[in-house]
């Protein structure tokens, strides 16, 4: 009865909160839910492990995380992999087109400054969102995305000029009001297809 109580008891936790760690789970079964004795918790929970209602993982020496549903693991897998193939390849893409700057006529250079930060913003946010679904802060990419805005905005400061400098800045600004604008039409016109007007 008592393991019963245990099993419901690290379920409901786990569903809760996405995953935990060992003793964060023993902390919430035992002690808040008042569900059995810690010999109890740690033998209903390596049941759990091996019927594979709960899975754990080892993320590091002395951190193992259990959680109850695959999904979550598999997300954050593809993420990892996603974003350590494509953020090197960004900053890659920067310094080659750093190093063929005087190549680059200032307009194109512009549209290639303003879609990389997009870019950058849309790989940020994706982060995010997977940080909150997954309920940890592995795939959180904030401090690699402002690394990627430093190199862009030193590719934006980078002529000598002064002129040049403000003529590169107001045009990628351009850029990105032009797409900030076209993308609010887009959903405003979806929005009056299905009937939804917005004013």
């Amino acid at each position: 009865m008592i393991q019963n109580k245990t099993k419901k008891a690290i379920i409901r936790a786990l569903q809760e909160n996405r995953r935990l760690r060992w003793g964060e789970l023993k902390d919430i079964v035992v002690n808040e839910f008042d569900a059995g004795s810690e010999r109890i918790f740690r033998q209903t929970l390596n049941s759990l492990v091996e019927s594979k209602d709960v899975f754990k993982k080892e993320i590091a020496k002395q951190h193992t995380e259990y959680y109850i549903s695959t999904d979550i693991i598999e997300l954050e897998s593809n993420a990892k992999e996603f974003f350590d193939t494509n953020l090197p390849k960004l900053k890659h893409l920067i310094k080659h087109i750093k190093k063929n700057k005087s190549k680059i006529p200032d307009e194109d250079l512009s549209g290639y400054i303003s879609t990389l930060w997009q870019i950058t913003s849309h790989l940020e946010f994706k982060g995010f969102v997977l940080s909150y679904v997954t309920g940890t802060t592995r795939t959180s990419k904030r401090e690699e995305c402002d690394e990627i805005r430093t190199m862009l905005l030193e590719l934006l400061l980078s002529s000598k000029k002064i002129e040049d400098r403000l003529n590169l800045i107001a045009t990628s600004d351009y850029y990105l009001n032009q797409g900030t604008l076209e993308a609010m039409k887009i959903i405003h016109n979806d929005l009056k297809s299905k009937d939804i007007p917005w004013n």
